[in-house]
């Protein structure tokens, strides 16, 4: 075994992504499919409830948060803790993200369904 060649590791080796998010992921992927249809949805309502007046920290832009939701439940994930770390690590979330990440408190889950939520507004019947 002695003086066979091994591949050496190199942990600090530098590597350069493509300076576009759009260049990270495939053109049909899930993720631009999400961003499209969240671009298509009225999300005034949920805009006029995180409004950005300067007081406290900036909120997160409520279609960017939308599309985190969607684009986590279309593919099994629900946990908070989890979305926040795929946002750290997942091409997809971080393109979703635009390379934020939203604290765990802040990810939409479960509670962003409720009856009373934003969200749930959005899909509403809306009668003339």
């Amino acid at each position: 075994m002695d003086g066979l060649p091994l591949h050496r590791r190199d942990r600090d080796q530098l590597f350069l992504l493509p300076v576009s998010m759009r260049d990270w992921l495939a053109e049909g992927h899930l993720a631009w499919f999400v961003i499209e249809v969240v671009e298509r949805i009225d999300t005034c309502g949920l805009h006029v409830r995180h409004r950005n007046d300067g007081v406290g920290r900036p909120a997160y832009d409520p279609d960017m948060m939308l599309a985190l939701l969607f684009y986590a439940y279309a593919t099994g994930m629900r946990s908070s803790r989890r979305i926040e770390a795929s946002c750290r690590t997942d091409a997809a979330y971080r393109v979703i993200c635009g390379g934020v990440v939203p604290d765990h408190a802040t990810t939409p889950t479960r509670s962003s369904w409720r009856p009373q939520t934003a969200v749930w507004q959005l899909f509403r019947p809306r009668w003339p």
